[in-house]
């Protein structure tokens, strides 16, 4: 791109030059002069316009797939610390994905590195405010935090988005618990039993975190 500027520079003179000699002819200049003055920049700008490089290719695009992939398996398996590092890759490919940084989180809360994990969940929201998992993971690392209306609002949200989602209503009946809302935790036990959850289970939850108050 230097090069081709440093060539410019004389084209443009010369033809600046080759301007006024028409003129001094008593040629009509008419339009040439902005056109040959101008020419000369037309040709850097179309050429920084190919010289700037791609947005993400789809061949990139699919190799983050593949990384989040062999990822989402490493969590399978048990290894979190290898599964954030194909984690790691994906964002380096398309740091765009959702995806990506939500299992990113999801494998750092195993780590119990919950506030890392909470960066992540930030910003899988960040990039898509519909991503129902990603509220309720960030609002189950929030609870593990002792952070409970914080994820009260974020088991709402998830439940907002997936209205279908029992393991959402069972963690929130047990944060309204924890937060000394007994009325409400009951309606939202009601609903997470109508959604498969065995009532007894949910009930020695809630018993449980009524101790913990």
């Amino acid at each position: 791109m230097r090069s081709l500027l440093l060539l410019l520079f004389p084209l443009q003179r010369a033809d600046y030059n080759r301007f006024k000699e028409r003129m001094s002819n008593g040629v009509n200049g008419g339009l040439d002069l902005p056109v040959m003055i101008g020419l000369p920049w037309l040709v850097v700008l179309l050429a920084s316009v190919v010289a700037v490089p791609p947005g993400k290719t789809t061949e990139k695009i699919s190799q983050a797939e593949e990384q989040i992939t062999q990822g989402m398996d490493w969590t399978r398996k048990g290894d979190a610390q290898r599964a954030i590092s194909s984690f790691d890759e994906a964002i380096k490919l398309a740091p765009e994905m959702a995806q990506a940084y939500h299992q990113r989180g999801k494998a750092y809360s195993i780590l119990d590195q919950r506030e890392q994990a909470i960066q992540d969940f930030d910003e899988a929201i960040r990039l898509d405010l519909q991503n129902a998992q990603a509220f309720f993971s960030r609002g189950m690392s929030l609870d593990v935090l002792g952070e409970y209306q914080r994820a009260k609002s974020d088991y709402d949200e998830a439940i907002k988005l997936g209205p279908d989602d029992g393991v959402a209503y069972y963690n929130r009946a047990i944060v309204h618990t924890r937060l000394g809302m007994d009325r409400e935790a009951q309606a939202v036990a009601d609903r997470a039993d109508g959604l498969g959850f065995d009532p007894s289970l949910l009930e020695n939850a809630m018993n449980a975190a009524r101790a913990e108050r």
